[in-house]
């Protein structure tokens, strides 16, 4: 159930919604990373609701910061709360990436997991200090949990 996300980090900066993927249309200028999550599921027999989001960059960026949350809400048009805190996790996730795990006690309702990635692309010619990014988004399909999931 892992979706992926694009970021375009780079380009983000300089060309939102440009689908070729390429700063300027030069492919030394794209900064790719991805996040997916494994799927929001119920663990530790009923106690707790969990997802692990995960960024992989193939280009080391100069800076980046992953923020991840589990999203809640009681009923399906209920409105979304976010109960915890986000977990961060700072430094280049490198190609294979580094897991970050979130999790809420478990109760029944719905859940989805939640992201920001934030920071700098890696140094380029015209902006030695690389390219700020800021994106947010999440896995914005929900994951129904009933009672009896929870060990209740």
């Amino acid at each position: 159930m892992a979706r992926y996300l694009l970021i375009l980090a780079v380009v983000a900066a300089t060309q939102a919604g440009d689908g070729s993927c390429q700063a300027g249309g030069d492919p030394a200028r794209t900064q790719v990373c991805y996040v997916d999550t494994r799927g929001v599921r119920v663990e530790s027999e009923g106690a707790l609701v969990v997802d692990v989001i995960t960024a992989r960059c193939q280009v080391p960026p100069r800076e980046h910061r992953l923020e991840g949350w589990l999203e809640y809400r009681s009923g399906i048009w209920g409105e979304w709360t976010r109960p915890r805190g986000p977990e961060l996790l700072y430094g280049d996730p490198g190609p294979e990436g580094e897991p970050l795990r979130v999790e809420l006690p478990c109760k029944a309702g719905y859940y989805r997991a939640a992201w920001r990635v934030t920071g700098r692309g890696p140094s380029l010619p015209d902006h030695p200090g690389g390219i700020p990014f800021d994106i947010q988004d999440g896995d914005f399909g929900s994951t129904p949990v009933d009672a009896t999931e929870c060990g209740g």
